[in-house]
């Protein structure tokens, strides 16, 4: 595991040279150490984050008159073999979320099981409706703007033969209930207690004060890490692909008490669902391992 720095300089006019002599001064260059490209004027570095000279690099920034845009966010970059031997991992799919779903296109949900309050919970009866501006034609994975996660059939059938992952897809139709094929939105059965205390990488604002499940997101300029305890890791013995506890975004009902928009949580996959995903050479996702205390 490698931790990194990722700084981006947005320059003004005519700043961009200026900026780049910063960086000569301080001794950042690309090469082995660092990664220092330049596009349309502006400058982007990836460096240790340990490395002392970014310190003396942002301080020099902030010297600048006028100065320049900066935001600097922290990554962790895991091996391959890291990845392969965690128990679990975080499902992040990377593509740009796509097309409208959900409830507002008529899906239908069970709420007995949620939270009287806020709907955190509900679950999803039947097929996935989407519009058609959510499937792509050459893909493997998408996600939707509300961030339901689909899968082509071609992966389903090889995540299938890994493990049987058939109470965890959902058909996935048009608005107007019509099946589009060879597509299909991963939704997982089983739920993953709560994360440890020691996770990190995200916060929680104005939860529900029902069921303190939503008002999750992610701190962007943190890794997302996150950790079970063993005992939550074990009773999951079995299961392939399961939901947090912890639901991102805000869940809320309507005045009639009907939901009227849900909060979604993470996907986590098991081991054997991440290796296929690594075999295949899935693009537009990463895969980020589960801390086991």
């Amino acid at each position: 595991m490698k931790r990194q720095l990722v700084i981006n300089i947005f320059c003004r006019s005519g700043q961009s040279e200026r900026v780049q002599g910063l960086c000569d001064r301080v001794g950042i260059v690309d090469g082995a150490s660092c990664s220092l490209a330049s596009k349309y004027g502006d400058w982007f570095l990836r460096i240790a984050h340990d490395d002392e000279r970014a310190a003396v690099l942002l301080s020099e920034l902030a010297k600048e008159e006028p100065s320049p845009g900066v935001s600097v966010r922290e990554e962790v970059l895991y091996s391959k073999s890291e990845i392969l031997a965690a128990e679990w991992l975080v499902l992040w799919i990377t593509r740009q979320e796509r097309g409208e779903s959900g409830l507002t296109y008529g899906t239908a949900y069970d709420d007995a099981a949620a939270c009287p309050v806020c709907g955190s919970g509900a679950r999803q009866r039947g097929a996935l409706r989407v519009a058609s501006s959510a499937v792509p034609t050459k893909s493997l994975v998408a996600q939707t703007l509300a961030q339901e996660v689909l899968i082509a059939e071609a992966l389903r059938s090889r995540l299938m033969d890994a493990h049987d992952i058939s109470r965890d897809v959902r058909p996935v139709e048009d608005k107007g209930g019509t099946p589009i094929p060879g597509w299909w939105q991963l939704y997982p059965a089983a739920y993953f207690p709560r994360w440890s205390e020691e996770s990190s990488g995200m916060r929680q604002e104005e939860p529900c004060g029902r069921c303190g499940r939503d008002g999750f997101g992610q701190i962007l300029s943190r890794p997302l890490e996150i950790a079970f305890r063993r005992d939550a890791v074990d009773s999951m013995a079995g299961v392939g692909v399961a939901f947090s506890w912890e639901h991102f975004g805000r869940s809320k009902r309507s005045s009639m008490g009907d939901i009227a928009r849900l909060a979604m949580p993470l996907i986590l996959v098991h081991q054997t669902i991440a290796r296929v995903l690594i075999e295949t050479k899935v693009a537009g996702l990463k895969l980020i391992p589960v801390r086991v205390l």
